[in-house]
């Protein structure tokens, strides 16, 4: 920013940095107090850092930075306690050496106190853009304020009211006149979307096929209600006429997903119904291709995470989007994707809901950690890639997807079963035969109430 001609930069907040020491100096160091008026690091202290643990490797992730990810072993990384105190420069700029030419701070977790601007209460790696605490304190930097009573503060998810954004129904990924009509919980069509090319707007004549797909067995993270999202689904789907494929816990690899899914798609003909249901955990994964550079998460992709994802990969939304660029004229297909990071899936259609409690709550989200991502890189890199422009398609894709979330939100599963999949079912089930996109969603989005 600063050499693309930004004057000055008030503040910069760094949350646990897994940048090099050595990049730091290079790039930042001397822009501090020189471009940079303060910056101040969130770190957790050496032995909580310690404590931390990702995967089998069973330290921290700034660790197997540290020690494994770089070329060199024991790489200096700025948000390890030891390696900031250690490179005399750094701890310089940042008062750790007694000086008072300072022109930052870091702020060890866990603070003592968890109201003022100096506090941070994280306690894992990837906590500190969800610590209440961390993010009240940049608040506070910010806008120059001292205490949280000075501020609306930031609150767990856990502990949020249930606030549902005013454009709900308007998070369309696709452009207003290829908007079709979906018939939900017809006796005489089931549920479809007629894409913009359809002659037959008075509903189908071909075959109704679903795939569903819920996966509980992660051996990190398991979940408790994708397999009976996915039974739930195949019940319903079968009561209006679909012939359903069910791929369950271990059966769920990547390959037979992708597979599944794509055999689906181009073994149909016109007329055809297609309905593709999703359960289990979504993750977000770098983006390679810089098609999400103006998404709602810019430079990730957002990825569902089969059973066999540690060795195997992901299904990202580039692979979907270039599944459905193979749907056959005058067939229609709807996804239903019930995991986090689900909204821009197949990049048209995604519902805005964010659910946060219920008994035996969980997320389905699986945090990318090193080991995750350095899968993904080599097996993008093994696969190459053979991606279609998704902006060339729009004016002819006759595909929708109804998400649990956006591409920067959590779905949340309780009691035993997906809050979207619960909701969306109810819908689906109601004596209302006929539903928009818009109403739908809608409907789905009132099932959740105004609160937890």
């Amino acid at each position: 920013m600063l050499d693309n001609g930004v004057p000055n930069i008030r503040g910069l907040h760094l949350m646990a940095p897994a940048i090099r020491n050595d990049l730091f100096r290079r790039r930042l160091l001397d822009r501090m107090n020189n471009g940079i008026d303060w910056t101040t690091i969130y770190t957790m202290r050496r032995n909580l850092e310690l404590d931390d643990s990702v995967g089998p490797y069973g330290k921290s992730l700034l660790y197997l930075i540290h020690y494994a990810l770089e070329d060199d072993r024991e790489t200096p990384i700025l948000g390890l306690e030891e390696s900031l105190r250690r490179d005399t420069a750094i701890a310089t700029k940042f008062g750790l050496r007694g000086t008072s030419n300072q022109a930052g701070d870091v702020l060890w977790s866990k603070t003592p106190r968890d109201t003022d601007r100096n506090s941070t209460r994280a306690t894992s790696h990837g906590d500190f853009d969800n610590d209440p605490t961390t993010l009240n304190s940049i608040v506070l930097r910010i806008k120059g304020l001292s205490n949280q009573s000075e501020i609306v503060p930031y609150v767990e998810p856990s502990s949020r009211a249930f606030h549902l954004l005013e454009a709900a129904a308007d998070r369309v990924f696709l452009r207003e006149p290829f908007m079709g009509d979906v018939v939900m919980a017809s006796q005489q069509y089931g549920f479809n979307y007629y894409g913009s090319g359809d002659a037959n707007r008075s509903g189908p004549s071909g075959g109704r096929k679903a795939l569903c797909i819920g996966i509980d067995t992660y051996p990190e993270s398991p979940l408790a209600g994708c397999v009976n999202d996915s039974n739930s689904w195949a019940n319903w789907l079968r009561g209006q006429g679909y012939k359903v494929n069910l791929l369950q816990n271990g059966q769920a690899t990547r390959s037979a997903m992708l597979n599944a899914i794509e055999s689906i798609i181009t073994s149909a003909s016109a007329g055809d119904v297609i309905a593709i249901q999703y359960s289990g955990h979504g993750t977000q994964v770098p983006d390679f291709d810089g098609d999400e550079r103006n998404g709602d998460t810019p430079g990730f992709d957002e990825a569902l995470v089969p059973v066999d994802h540690r060795r195997n990969g992901y299904v990202i939304d580039d692979d979907l989007g270039a599944i459905c660029g193979k749907i056959p004229a005058g067939v229609n297909v709807t996804f239903f994707m019930d995991c986090c990071h689900s909204g821009t899936n197949t990049r048209v259609f995604g519902g805005v809901i964010d659910r946060p409690s219920g008994d035996d709550a969980r997320k389905r989200f699986l945090p990318a950690d090193a080991e995750m991502i350095a899968t993904h890189i080599r097996t993008r890199q093994t696969r190459g890639r053979n991606m279609r422009n998704l902006q060339a398609r729009d004016s002819t894709q006759n595909e929708v997807a109804f998400a649990a979330c956006r591409s920067d939100q959590v779905a949340w599963e309780s009691n035993g079963q997906g809050d979207f999949t619960r909701h969306a079912l109810k819908v689906l089930s109601s004596p209302s035969s006929t539903l928009t996109n818009d109403g739908f969603l809608r409907a789905v989005v009132s099932n959740f109430g105004s609160s937890p």
